[in-house]
């Protein structure tokens, strides 16, 4: 008995020693900042920079919503924004060349000096979301400033991508700055309803003219200030993946007839039991390899405790999935999601109707195919009274890509630029759990880097496709600054 005493004791002592090493060592990984950025104390660059905030304000003001019904579209504001571009960077317009797709998708190239680099894509979109006017307190489409915020639709989602982008290269040619590899600019007049004829045509462009990037960088994450529990610095968020997309409309038939006389089972009641189903049968959760990534350069900046978990992924992993599934968002990560968005049953209250229709939305993690997910709905409901449709505009989960120095040269470069805006930032590679543009562009590249230069809190989150959209004026110069260094140690 003492034996096995002292053995428990011993065993208990060794794992305590193993978590504490490994905790007491656990630090970010090593990111040295560039050098060659004094460019960024000259007056013309401060210029520059401070020009980026009234030409924001001018493309606020230019109204290109994206409805879902493309018939709404106004025209004209689209080729209004297109000529205000060429009004407000000369050189760009002069030194680059642009493609034009499908009328208002661009596509710059910037020619660089050495033909044997793989050319590398930067993106962004300049259509935004309807707006309900009387619902802002701000007009949305003014481009005002108060309280050192800018305000209006799309001054985050996406303009701020579009204009910083073309703003930093406008200043780089007027220090007649070349990059060494290529570089493509491009810009979608239409993700907000799919990319369809913008992100889509100019991947078919680029792939035809067997253009293959080293990488590309879409908006996605952000310097994000307190959305990691427990983390006080602010994390830029670099999405090396994101979800796949999927809409099914389950229809369920029935006997219909006089509602004084129900039949024990409608149309009605047999689709809710589906629902009810679904929603208590959810996709397996997991912490995935993406997640672990993520918490290898998060973790360090976590309070001891929970730093202790980070480092012992091996032991503690199913206390961290606790911890994520606290949040919605922390849970989305961990597993792909279902959720009824559209419900459809019923012409007059008294009339029992022969169908209801019920539209889910699915975003499925990497890992997960969409025949797989369809397939574990089909099985969950288990009703051979009920159809299941695809709805047409579906995406497949995309790779994850590399962060390392022989993988994933895109991601080094953003964090190496991250930190010589500030050295003390974090670092958090993640899963976007949304859809970018950026998807369709797996078929010529893989790797993806999701990324915007700028702040953003919980409250700024919410308000990107909600009511008073706005961006901080230290956000757009953070963004000039971002782009800058970044374009020049390409």
């Amino acid at each position: 008995m003492k034996k096995i005493i002292w053995g428990i004791l011993i065993f208990i002592v060794v794992l305590v020693i193993i978590i504490l090493g490994k905790t007491f060592t656990f630090k970010e990984p090593n990111i040295e900042p560039y050098q060659n950025i004094e460019f960024t104390q000259s007056q013309s660059f401060i210029d520059y920079q401070e020009g980026l905030i009234s030409k924001l304000q001018k493309a606020i003001t230019i109204k290109t919503i994206s409805y879902q019904d493309v018939s709404l579209r106004e025209d004209k504001e689209f080729q209004k924004f297109i000529q205000f571009l060429k009004n407000s960077f000369p050189l760009v317009h002069k030194r680059l060349e642009l493609i034009t797709i499908n009328r208002f998708a661009l596509l710059y190239k910037w020619q660089g000096k050495n033909p044997d680099l793989k050319p590398v894509v930067l993106m962004g979109h300049y259509d935004v979301v309807p707006v309900n006017e009387k619902e802002w307190t701000v007009p949305p489409f003014e481009g005002k400033i108060i309280d050192n915020y800018l305000y209006g639709r799309g001054s985050i989602d996406d303009k701020i991508t579009v204009i910083g982008l073309l703003q930093a290269i406008e200043y780089l040619l007027y220090e007649n700055f070349q990059p060494e590899r290529t570089i493509y600019f491009s810009f979608g007049h239409d993700e907000e309803i799919g990319g369809e004829e913008g992100a889509k045509a100019i991947v078919n462009y680029l792939e035809q003219n067997q253009i293959y990037p080293e990488f590309v960088m879409d908006e996605g994450g952000a310097i994000t200030i307190g959305m990691i529990p427990g983390v006080q610095k602010p994390v830029a968020t670099i999405g090396i993946a994101e979800k796949g997309y999927l809409s099914l409309k389950l229809i369920a038939t029935g006997r219909g007839g006089h509602s004084s006389t129900p039949p024990e089972e409608t149309a009605v009641t047999r689709l809710i039991h589906a629902l009810e189903r679904l929603q208590n049968n959810p996709f397996p959760y997991d912490l995935t390899d993406i997640q672990k990534k993520m918490f290898e350069y998060v973790g360090p900046y976590f309070p001891f405790v929970q730093k202790m978990a980070a480092a012992n992924l091996w032991l503690f992993e199913p206390l961290i999935e606790s911890i994520l599934k606290r949040s919605d968002a922390g849970r989305a990560s961990l597993h792909t999601t279902m959720t009824p968005t559209i419900l459809k049953a019923g012409i007059k209250e008294n009339i029992i109707p022969t169908n209801a229709e019920a539209i889910i939305n699915l975003r499925i993690i990497p890992g997960e195919t969409i025949n797989e997910a369809k397939e574990r709905i089909k099985k969950i409901i288990n009703d051979d009274n009920i159809k299941i449709e695809v709805l047409p505009f579906y995406s497949e989960p995309s790779p994850v890509s590399g962060i390392t120095e022989n993988d994933g040269l895109g991601f080094q470069k953003i964090i190496k630029t991250i930190k010589t805006i500030n050295r003390e930032y974090g670092i958090a590679p993640y899963l976007v759990l949304g859809a970018t543009d950026s998807r369709y562009f797996k078929k010529i590249t893989k790797n993806i880097y999701r990324f915007m230069p700028v702040y953003l809190t919980e409250e700024d989150m919410h308000r990107m496709h909600g009511n008073d959209e706005r961006i901080s004026l230290e956000s757009i110069k953070t963004a000039f600054l971002f782009y800058s260094i970044f374009i020049k140690n390409l």
